[in-house]
């Protein structure tokens, strides 16, 4: 009789465990389960849940087997995912609308040496973090590797999508890089990454290590037509990138780009940063789209505030330097050459909000400590300056 009162007990643990296990399993499934696809047509019937836009199996991965011709495609992340490795990019089809929103505040991670979200060729995608109702979205790439990591990619003209309402970090450690980058087309044809726009977004560091440049545009120079052109940059709080050992720019424009609207922008620090290199310049915005043959032009620079400790504009941006980097330089907005066919356009910025520390001694102009605006540095160019309204240099008090 205790034998089997031991058996029936026995039997109930078991059955509890089973349960307990089958459970415990569907809640992690769910866990996994962070992003909601809904494709108009559902081709191959790939609506439904996944865990990542990335990996292999994900968001990315499906929709790139699919023929997405007229449809609308709706992206919605329900939780956070922490897992991105950038395995799949998105490669563009004729669709005819394409959104990712967040539910909630949502974070979307990886720690990929390379870029983490790639647009290949794929058009007309909004990635809106909406910033009400309690909707956010962050996106972040750790990677402090070699191999230029960015967490936005916009290659093989990817043309007129946007970022918008975003808070993305990054780390990338490289002279010729950023936390978002604009790249070349990689076989022969094409047009460029046109039509592009980043707005009211902030753009900075991930953790303590701090990007080399926040946005930084390299396209294609075989001619004019298929530079990257019609790119926006707008709005956007744009903070803490530096490097001691690098000249470290906010907004880096260089070769194969024309026609791009930068304006509305804030770029600031909010620690003393130190240079332990020599000869390195600090800049807010650097164009110079002249290096390689077919000059870019055609560039609005306005309205940007460059300086301070913050978005309110208050406090200083401090750059300073020990050893050899004592000899910095700081430049507000520098425009190293474009071309003359339409005039670059500067207005209404505001390059305030310094201090500097450096002991530059040089009978050079070009290679003074501090200059608010340097035009055609490098190169030539046709340039419209305060013709509509004046930029400040210098203490506002």
């Amino acid at each position: 009789m205790e034998r089997n009162l031991h058996s029936k007990r026995l039997l109930i643990f078991c059955r509890n465990l089973v349960l307990t296990t089958f459970l415990t399993t569907a809640f992690y499934l769910n866990l996994s389960a962070q992003i909601t696809l809904n494709v108009s047509t559902n081709p191959g019937g790939i609506n439904g849940t996944y865990s990542s836009l990335t990996r292999n199996g994900g968001v990315f991965a499906a929709l790139n087997g699919q023929s997405l011709g007229g449809t609308t495609i709706a992206i919605l992340i329900t939780a956070d995912v922490p897992n991105e490795n950038g395995a799949n990019a998105l490669n563009g089809q004729n669709w005819t609308s394409f959104t990712v929103n967040p539910s909630g505040n949502r974070t979307v991670t990886g720690n990929v040496n390379g870029s983490m979200i790639n647009l290949f060729g794929a058009d007309a995608v909004v990635f809106n973090g909406i910033n009400t109702g309690g909707n956010s979205f962050t996106f972040i790439n750790t990677s402090t590797g070699t191999n230029f990591p960015c967490v936005f990619n916009f290659e093989d003209d990817a043309q007129n999508n946007t970022i918008t309402n975003c808070t993305i970090l990054g780390s990338c450690p490289n002279l010729y890089g950023g936390v978002i980058y604009f790249g070349t087309r990689r076989v022969p044809g094409g047009t460029g990454n046109d039509g592009n726009t980043i707005s009211s977004c902030n753009i900075g560091p991930a953790g303590s290590n701090l990007p080399v440049n926040a946005i930084y545009s390299s396209g294609t120079t075989s001619s004019v037509d298929r530079m990257n052109s019609g790119i926006t940059i707008t709005n956007n709080f744009i903070y803490d990138f530096f490097s001691p050992t690098l000249n470290s720019t906010g907004i880096f424009v260089e070769w194969g780009n024309h026609n791009w609207t930068i304006t509305n922008n804030r770029i600031y620090q909010t620690s003393t940063r130190t240079f332990t290199a020599s000869n390195l310049t600090y800049t807010g915005i650097k164009v110079s789209p002249y290096i390689f043959s077919g000059y870019g032009h055609n560039f609005n620079i306005s309205n940007n505030i460059i300086g301070f400790a913050n978005n309110a504009g208050t406090g200083n941006t401090n750059i300073s330097g020990i050893g050899f980097g004592l000899n910095n330089q700081i430049r507000g907005i520098e425009i190293l050459g474009v071309g003359t066919t339409t005039a670059t356009s500067i207005q209404n910025n505001t390059i305030a909000g310094f201090t500097q520390s450096t002991n530059r001694n040089s009978t050079n102009t070009l290679e003074s400590c501090f200059i608010g605006i340097m035009l055609g540095s490098y190169g030539s160019g046709r340039f419209d300056v305060g013709t509509i309204t004046g930029n400040t240099i210098g203490s506002l008090t």
